[in-house]
């Protein structure tokens, strides 16, 4: 199934959103965080890579999770099944107690 206008325009959104505060998982780096380019003055090329990209793992149902870092595995847990949940509208109570159970999780520091 190709990507239609609606679904791009809301993840080119939530790229949008993520690089005003710094994250740009389609920015030029070395795939562990470390970004090699400024945030470019026109965003769209890099935010549609990304659509594009999410879409076909969407579509395909197969995300890359990568791996835990042991602190932090009990919060990774909790957030990959918020994001299961995620799938129904019945889901979103869940999805909402298990991202705030991450948080607190991550705040322990």
């Amino acid at each position: 199934m190709k990507i239609d206008a609606d679904d791009t325009k809301q993840i080119v959104n939530a790229y949008r959103r993520m690089a005003d505060i710094g994250y740009r998982p389609s920015a030029p780096g070395d795939g562990y965080g470390h970004i090699y380019s400024p945030v470019p003055a026109d965003l769209e090329p890099e935010a549609r890579r990304y659509a594009d990209a999410w879409w076909e793992s969407e579509n395909q149902r197969n995300f890359f999770i990568g791996t835990c870092y042991y602190p932090t595995r009990p919060a990774a847990i909790f957030a990959i099944e918020a994001v299961r949940q995620m799938g129904s509208e019945e889901g979103i109570p869940w999805a909402v107690k298990l991202l705030q159970m991450a948080e607190q999780e991550l705040q322990k520091g």
